[in-house]
């Protein structure tokens, strides 16, 4: 929810019109003078960022390899990421625990499997079949097995099943010194399993059931659990697709669970799980199992529907509520999973690992987290806590003089006194104002917009949205608004917020707010009539809005409305054909810019009633700022895009910002900006002469 809040809000809540924000000092200046022939020169001041995302992480408790994922973008705009590519490929290493991480080469052998016993595991590609063990962090491939490799699976207790193209199976128990291959009539066996358990979607006719299991059904392993001598596997069932077999479609996706305790020369059907029949998708694209969890003697699945619980080494099973576990009952696996924990028996559930997490791994005593913008993090209280480099996505900016505000998603508001030079924390003034601990310490800023006179920040926390002012440009705040889902005014995010002229409008989700004494009280305008445009629904669309104390224009999938009397009545003035989410909106005079998705920039020189798509690219744009017909829009993949001739058309400059994603841009009236993103990014860019 939270990223799109931002996305929908992150570009017009920065503008400041001279109108309400510039200082004496500055209406004095020259104009600004910007050249679209000239790049950037730009300076990262804050933020220790990447454009990697780390999916997934291989560990062994002590050792962990971090697979990063570069962005990079393919024709149509979308932008996609890969690890299997060794152009896009950066790999990170620890040896405590992740306590501290190092850059790692990545092998060139092949994709990375498992991570045991201080050695990584790795398949070969088909010019070299295998499976090849390196020892950590700079030893030599060594080949362990032949063959060509379907897939790994690591057990909690470090044992490796290797299963083959062929459907054999091979296991060690040492580290990876050493593999076993199960008997040599296992997968016959497992195969007769299987068949049995297809033959039940032909119902009691003998007939249709054998028809059934002889249909070109397949299954393979999807997870391991090992206590020597046993080895418990989950088989995922993949049904034939053939319409001759089903009337209405083959049957949801099945996972068998079975067991041998001695070497695969016998085996035994411990379990059936079947995906929900019910689900929104197709069901039999939907796993019956999403994987399964271990610690010593304790093994559970991770169900759409239940969360089977056995404490006996899958002897005996208990099904218990998805993702609720006592305190005692807290596991962690060895691959990518996300844990869900609360204390039995509650019917809600809480996560515990960073929101912006896309891989976790590790044991029972550590855990450690990967994620977007090149973060890593490490728990060693089972989630409760997490260290860090960075976890702030700033997505909003507000400069005047050598005061500038950034905040965003993350902990803290950030301040500078020189210009964006050197930036810090913001630290409530009274440790016992409840209030000011709130507007500041809250781990979403959505909205950030003001003058020197009373500087606005919003956001949401837990179940509640708010609006907190400045009168000393960022040094105190007070709460100004507050909302609360579930009661008389049961906001659920704030959309945008616009200042201007001593009056303040806030677009929630469900209403239009409007002060015209700074904040100081508030009162609803009527919103746009949304519903004549689009089918009736209980909540407003994403909007963005534009305001200069008068005129207001709310703009939002391709669609515009504006009000020329601070949102008492409203006209709808324009549409853009293609539905185009929009991002960012601003005005000056009759010319009005809104920027979207697909670096889409639409541009109206009569007020909103035409518009016009004078640009479009790959990625989106967020941010979006103007200074005496200057315009700059930023975006994804570090997009800087200029304009000098009000709007008519633009240039991407060269911009040195790498692969950021660009959420919002600040231009002074010396001509610098100040351009905001993700993963902590803060950096001040002035044009080379």
């Amino acid at each position: 929810m939270w990223f799109k809040n931002i996305a929908s809000m992150s570009g017009i809540m920065l503008l400041c019109w001279s109108i309400a924000c510039t200082t004496d000092t500055e209406q004095a200046s020259p104009p600004v003078a910007l050249d679209v022939d000239r790049p950037l020169h730009v300076e990262q001041v804050f933020g220790n960022v990447s454009d990697v995302t780390f999916r997934p992480i291989h560990s062994d408790g002590a050792h962990a390899i971090a697979i990063g994922q570069r962005r990079f973008t393919i024709p149509g705009g979308a932008s996609w990421a890969s690890h299997t590519h060794p152009r896009y490929a950066e790999c990170w290493l620890t040896q405590d625990g992740g306590a501290s991480w190092s850059p790692w080469t990545c092998p060139e052998l092949g994709r990375f499997v498992v991570v045991a016993h201080g050695a990584a595991f790795i398949t070969a590609n088909a010019d070299d079949p295998g499976l090849y063990r390196q020892a950590l962090p700079d030893g030599s491939p060594e080949r362990v097995v032949s063959g060509e490799i379907h897939d790994v699976h690591k057990a909690s207790d470090g044992a490796i099943l290797v299963e083959l193209a062929d459907r054999t199976y091979h296991v060690s128990t040492d580290g990876g010194e050493r593999f076993s291959p199960l008997d040599e009539g296992s997968h016959a066996r497992l195969a007769e399993l299987v068949r049995a358990e297809v033959s039940k979607a032909g119902g009691d006719d003998p007939f249709e059931r054998e028809r059934h299991a002889n249909s070109d059904h397949e299954y393979r392993v999807q997870a391991i659990y090992h206590a020597d001598p046993q080895l418990l596997m989950v088989l995922r069932i993949r049904y034939s697709l053939d319409e001759d077999l089903y009337d209405y479609g083959p049957p949801p996706d099945r996972a068998v669970i079975v067991r041998t305790s001695d070497g695969g020369a016998s085996w035994e059907l411990v379990r059936v799980e079947q995906a929900n029949p019910r689900a929104h998708l197709t069901p039999y694209l939907l796993p019956a199992v999403h994987g399964l969890l271990a610690h010593d003697t304790t093994v559970a699945l991770l169900t759409k529907t239940a969360a089977p619980l056995s404490r006996d080494k899958g002897e005996t099973w208990e099904d218990v509520g998805a993702g609720i576990w006592s305190e005692a009952d807290l596991i962690a696996g060895p691959h990518d999973f996300m844990t869900l924990s609360t204390a039995r028996g509650q019917g809600s559930t809480s996560t515990r690992y960073p929101a912006w997490s896309t891989a976790l791994a590790g044991n029972h005593e550590v855990w450690l987290a990967g994620g977007s913008r090149g973060r890593l993090a490490r728990s060693t209280d089972r989630g409760r806590t997490w260290s860090s480099p960075t976890a702030q996505d700033f997505s909003a900016v507000w400069r005047s003089g050598e005061v500038a505000i950034a905040a965003g998603l993350g902990p803290g508001l950030h301040r500078s006194k020189d210009g964006g030079k050197s930036w810090d924390i913001v630290v409530p003034r009274d440790p016992d104002d409840t209030q000011e601990q709130r507007c500041l310490k809250t781990p979403d800023h959505t909205v950030l917009g003001g003058d020197d006179s009373a500087l606005f920040i919003g956001g949401s926390f837990k179940d509640t949205t708010f609006l907190c002012r400045s009168l000393d440009r960022g040094e105190s705040w007070e709460q100004v608004w507050f909302g609360e889902k579930g009661s008389a005014t049961p906001y659920h995010r704030i959309e945008s917020f616009q200042f201007a002229g001593g009056r303040a409008l806030l677009l929630t989700d469900r209403a239009l707010l409007r002060s015209d004494d700074r904040g100081d009280s508030w009162s609803p305008v009527p919103l746009p009539d949304f519903d004549a445009q689009k089918p009736p629904s209980p909540r407003m669309p994403a909007g963005v809005m534009a305001f200069d104390g008068t005129r207001v224009f709310i703009a939002t999938w391709s669609m515009i409305w504006r009000s020329d009397d601070a949102g008492e009545t409203w006209s709808h003035v324009a549409r853009e054909p293609r539905s185009t989410l929009l991002r960012a909106a601003a005005f000056r005079g009759d010319t009005l810019i809104v920027v979207g998705n697909g670096q889409s920039i639409f541009r109206s020189t009569d007020g909103g009633a035409t518009l016009d798509r004078v640009h479009e690219g790959d990625e989106a744009l967020f941010g979006l700022t103007e200074r005496d017909g200057n315009w700059v829009a930023a975006g994804g993949l570090g997009r800087v895009l200029l304009s000098t001739d009000d709007g008519a058309s633009w240039t991407a400059l060269d911009s040195g910002t790498g692969h950021h994603l660009l959420r919002a841009v600040d231009l002074a009236r010396d001509g610098s900006l100040l351009l905001v993103g993700h993963g902590g990014y803060i950096g001040r860019a002035t044009q080379t002469q």
